[in-house]
């Protein structure tokens, strides 16, 4: 751990010092030709297998970089090539399915060049531009440029667990406890978990060419993210003695017959268990991490089952990977494992869970038929263990369905609120009202499969405050199916504030809870109108009951964190203090809590917020 103890950018302009000086020019790359390699890994949090690797240099033919391997490896040689080199992916697989997004980044030196959705950030806005890199931006790059693309990219997420791990330059290899990897898998599960896309992120770091951007919510929910994988979990759980918490041990055991592929069998390690918990799903993960020499190369591989249950505890998919070739990674059974594979719910003290699958077949035609059983102790095991935000039904065409999720994002703009609630129905379906300040018509809608009815005018539908809920008043809406909803829905809304003395006030208008293990973390976050400057999101993460993190992003990208003792020594963020959790699982009261940056940054916040939730 005492390679964190450096920066990003002191590494970054160590980095350029080497490969730019002499000359007194100010570019990247040298005037002449480079003779040497370029190597790195592909990766999102998961390999990028068989993509195909495309170079662009400053000067000189375009090399070729073939293709990534299983592990996203790849190789190309430069002999009549000028540093810098604009690289990219596009193509291949990842986790066994096709990949459609291309990713970039930059090589200002010979050696290792990753290829991830955080170096593509970086170029993004260090041009201004989401196209591949040509020629001529490349002859004009300078140090200054990619340092400061670096730090508005790294502000923006927030990403301080990272400490000296150079997105561009540090080799990795793509599997669970790896701080890169853990730090791409959490950017994917934050973005996902805040409704934002990867294209938007990067469209949003463009557009302000070598300026900072802050996508809204992000900063918190990578922190949230983060604190939850195996990375994560051991920064913030490093032991008695060193300030932290202790780590609630997972067990796993049985074994499974795979046939049709080619690993034979499956075996979790010991400990190979994690169940992690969303208002909307819950997913158990069963894994074994493989070491496999390779004419004399050893990487590392993760073997996995994992089995998704959707927010009543049925189960909605199964996702296997052997340790062989990613390629199989990510077969999976979605309506074909009814029956197949069966869930036995947890009980007792400890609750482990028994996963049976009675020959599953999942999409490449092979079989899963054994049992697997995993423990975490203090874990939440199914959605409905979280707080909810409503007990109310949806009455569709007199017969009355459970509303067993429901989700309220605020947004402000132009003098004008707009409000989207999203529930989700015992049945599967789900009916998304949108209403508006302005006096435009509020829409309607209900999805269950196929079947889409709408209500896009002169809809009945209201949806006013009162006190800490939102009352939802259907009234009789017809959809273009024919179907007509009804009934009122009261549902609980986030609230409470937040004052600091620099940063003024924090009111949230939207929460998002989620469990992995021992782990609880809470994300709130605040539409500001735009153009108003203030605190956009705080997250905060307990492990059994005690605080482990937290953190705030504002709307100029600041970041300011604190971790328990040990993992705050390395990231050089206070020591975590004045945050308490209430006996609802709700509310969080934060009392004179310091939170700050290595900067020497800091606010002190205090007050109360509370989850949505009954």
């Amino acid at each position: 751990m005492n390679r964190l103890n450096r920066g990003i950018l002191v590494m970054l302009f160590a980095t350029f010092s080497l490969v730019g000086c002499g000359g007194g020019s100010s570019a990247i790359g040298t005037t002449t030709p480079s003779t040497g390699t370029l190597s790195g890994t592909a990766a999102v949090g998961a390999p990028i297998v068989g993509g195909t690797v495309a170079i662009t240099c400053a000067s000189g033919p375009a090399p070729s970089g073939g293709s990534t391997s299983s592990t996203g490896g790849w190789s190309a040689t430069l002999a009549t090539q000028t540093l810098p080199c604009g690289v990219q992916v596009s193509g291949g697989s990842i986790n066994g399915a096709a990949n459609s997004q291309t990713y970039q980044s930059i090589a200002y030196a010979l050696g290792t060049v990753n290829i991830t959705p955080l170096t593509s950030l970086i170029v993004a806005n260090l041009t201004g531009s989401t196209s591949p890199l040509v020629q001529s931006q490349l002859a004009a790059l300078n140090p200054a440029a990619v340092s400061t693309a670096l730090s508005n990219v790294t502000n923006a997420l927030g990403a301080t667990m990272l400490g000296s791990n150079h997105p561009i330059t540090t080799a990795f290899t793509p599997a669970s406890g790896n701080v890169m990897d853990d730090v791409l898998s959490a950017m994917a599960s934050a973005i996902s978990n805040i409704g934002l896309s990867f294209s938007n992120l990067m469209a949003q770091a463009s557009a302000v060419a070598g300026s900072s951007f802050t996508p809204s919510g992000l900063s918190a929910a990578l922190a949230s993210a983060y604190g939850s994988t195996a990375s994560g979990l051991a920064g913030a759980g490093a032991g008695a003695g060193t300030g932290g918490t202790t780590v609630s041990t997972a067990s796993a055991s049985g074994n499974l017959v795979v046939v049709g592929g080619r690993a034979q069998s499956f075996a979790p390690q010991t400990d190979g268990f994690t169940v992690k918990v969303t208002a909307t799903e819950a997913v158990y993960r069963f894994f074994n991490d493989n070491t496999i020499t390779n004419g004399g190369v050893t990487t590392k591989s993760t073997e996995y089952v994992e089995v998704a249950l959707d927010v009543l505890g049925r189960v909605s998919g199964v996702v296997y990977g052997d340790k062989v070739s990613p390629l199989r990674a990510g077969v999976t059974c979605s309506a074909g494992c009814a029956g197949l594979v069966v869930v036995e719910r947890p009980a007792g003290a400890s609750h482990p869970v028994t996963v049976r699958f009675n020959r599953a077949v999942l999409s490449d035609g092979s079989t899963l038929e054994g049992a697997l059983v995993g423990d975490t102790p203090n874990a939440l095991w199914v959605s409905r263990d979280l707080p909810r935000t409503t007990d109310g039904f949806v009455s569709v065409d007199g017969v009355n369905f459970e509303v067993v999720a429901a989700k309220v994002a605020t947004t402000t703009a132009a003098g004008s609120t707009s409000r989207e609630v999203t529930l989700t129905l015992i049945d599967g379906a789900r009916v998304t009202v949108n209403t508006y300040s302005d006096g435009r018509s509020p829409t309607v809608s209900r999805q269950l499969g196929a079947d889409v009815g709408l209500c896009l005018s002169a809809c009945p539908v209201t949806l006013t405050p009162s006190g800490s809920i939102l009352v939802l008043d259907l009234r009789g809406t017809t959809l273009s199916n024919g179907k007509v909803l009804r009934n009122q829905i009261a549902i609980n809304t986030t609230q409470g504030s937040l004052s600091t003395a620099s940063l003024g006030n924090f009111t949230p208008n939207s929460d998002d809870i989620s469990s992995q293990g021992d782990v609880r973390s809470y994300a709130f976050n605040a539409d500001l109108p735009f153009g108003s400057s203030g605190i956009t999101s705080v997250g905060v993460s307990f492990r059994n009951g005690t605080l482990a993190s937290a953190s705030l992003t504002t709307s100029a990208g600041v970041v300011l964190s604190c971790f328990e003792s040990a993992a705050a020594a390395i990231f050089g963020t206070p020591t975590c203090a004045g945050i308490t959790l209430g006996a609802d699982r709700r509310t969080l009261t934060f009392t004179a809590a310091v939170l700050g940056n290595r900067t020497g940054t800091s606010t002190t916040l205090s007050g109360t917020l509370t989850a949505k939730g009954l």
